[in-house]
């Protein structure tokens, strides 16, 4: 009978260590996930901040280009490409977390 109790607590011991270690487990991989979405926001607002700058920059040039050459030069400005928002806001991507 005392072997038999003794094996259960061992069992238990080991049990517990086991519960313990998933916890960490999970507490490291919760830390790391907030890590990656902080690291994934300021990405987005940097990219949405380079966006600006680029339709800003362009706006210059064209308006450098008006300046130099004309009219000639404002229809190459305005046939200039325009730039796209990027499809990954920082809105969307905390929408797409909460949801989560």
């Amino acid at each position: 009978m005392r072997g038999l109790v003794e094996a259960v607590s061992t069992a238990s011991q080991q049990q517990a260590q086991g519960f313990e270690q998933v916890s960490r487990a999970i507490e490291q991989m919760e830390h790391v996930t907030q890590t990656n979405a902080a690291t994934a926001e300021e990405s987005a607002a940097a990219s949405e901040e380079l966006s600006a700058q680029a339709e800003a920059s362009l706006a210059a040039v064209g308006s450098i280009a008006a300046l130099v050459g004309g009219t000639a030069a404002r229809s190459d400005a305005a046939a200039a490409p325009r730039l796209q928002k990027p499809r990954g806001t920082v809105t969307h991507f905390r929408a797409q977390n909460r949801a989560a």
